[in-house]
């Protein structure tokens, strides 16, 4: 009887234990499955191609204001700390044939440009704010890119000869003349140099004369790289030890880079270019710039064509600074706006706080570097 009843109990238990046995068979293999499925999906979004999540653009760039930390001014035409007058900006036209060498003041200038004029030979505008100097020679005459150049900065320009014309089309973009043929105060002869080489610019008597609507302090046309900031050339530019430019066959200046005076020093071809004081000419950014140059339609007295280097557009460029170069584009909207500079991928270029020489190169010229 015990032994049927036991028999009969096993007979019972057997079903149910059957059942549970396949149950838990069941959820383990639904467990595995579910890992062998998870560990193929894992390996398979590594290794495959799979697009993933659209792309996002990086934000647009925007180029840091010409501020130093904690509200401190900076000059706007160097970028470099200090008060920051309200005077105005002087520009003074400069030339630069070897009869004028040396020239007296042109170190102390803001921002230099170099441009070509008739037969080759480059002249000067010699932009002053932060410093001015007791005196600049020799000044002399307008040229037809003056106005267009300098524009942006509205303030005064200080000049000797012009035609009409010239000094028309500068006046109508709101820049104020100070005239040496008009008899303004400010100009005088240096009996040590012969003529038309003698006309010396007095800077402070220039802007005594600056009228009502030309007192203001000039807004800055280049973007600065702020303190605790990288230069553009510090971030992409290629090391460069000289920057070698033809404007003519008769004007091919050269830069060389000076590491312990941190900037270019300038030489006119093989000889170095200096003041009256003997002292180097030197700039923290060069800038050479591309651009055609096409005669303006009229004639010198000599009876020359006068070559214009058209400003408004846009070119190529190449600009060194900071021991290294890099190439640039330029471009300008119309006479009245500022030139602005970018990099390869289209982003604004940030000088190096300092002085700044740009060389305005004809089509027909070129630059190099080393």
């Amino acid at each position: 009887m015990d032994l049927r009843r036991g028999a009969r109990r096993a007979s019972r238990r057997g079903p149910a234990r059957n059942r549970r046995i396949l149950i838990i068979g069941a959820g383990v293999v639904v467990v595995v499955a579910a890992l062998i499925v998870s560990l193929v999906w894992f390996v398979g979004r590594d290794q495959s191609a799979s697009p993933g999540p659209a792309p996002v653009d990086p934000p647009a760039y925007t180029p840091a204001p010409v501020v130093t930390p904690a509200g401190v001014p900076t000059w706007p035409l160097t970028g470099l700390t200090g008060q920051g007058e309200t005077r105005p900006a002087i520009a003074v036209k400069v030339e630069n044939s070897t009869a004028a060498r040396p020239q007296i003041g042109l170190e102390a200038a803001d921002l230099v440009y170099e441009q070509m004029v008739e037969g080759g030979i480059t002249r000067y505008i010699a932009v002053y704010h932060s410093q001015l100097p007791s005196q600049v020679v020799p000044v002399r005459s307008l040229r037809p890119m003056d106005g267009p150049i300098l524009a942006p900065l509205g303030g005064l320009v200080a000049f000797s000869g012009g035609q009409a014309r010239f000094v028309d089309r500068a006046q109508g973009l709101g820049l104020q003349m100070i005239s040496n043929d008009a008899g303004d105060a400010g100009f005088s002869r240096v009996s040590s140099r012969s003529a038309p080489h003698n006309v010396a610019g007095d800077v402070n008597a220039f802007l005594a004369q600056a009228n009502g609507d030309h007192q203001a302090a000039p807004q800055s046309v280049f973007i600065y790289a702020r303190a605790g900031q990288a230069s553009s050339t510090q971030l992409n530019g290629v090391p460069a030890n000289t920057v070698s430019i033809r404007i003519s066959s008769s004007a091919t200046p050269r830069w060389e880079w000076n590491a312990e005076q941190a900037r270019w020093l300038r030489f006119e071809g093989s000889k170095a270019a200096v003041n009256a004081a003997g002292q180097q000419f030197g700039a923290v950014n060069v800038v050479a710039l591309t651009v055609e140059v096409r005669n303006e339609g009229g004639l010198d007295p000599a009876g020359s064509p006068i070559p214009e280097s058209i400003v408004v557009g846009q070119g190529s460029g190449l600009l060194a600074s900071g021991g290294a170069v890099q190439a640039i584009t330029w471009s300008k909207a119309d006479e009245r706006a500022p030139m602005s500079f970018r990099d390869a991928n289209g982003r604004p270029i940030r000088l190096t706080p300092g002085n700044t020489w740009i060389e305005l190169v004809p089509t027909t010229g070129e630059y190099t570097h080393q």
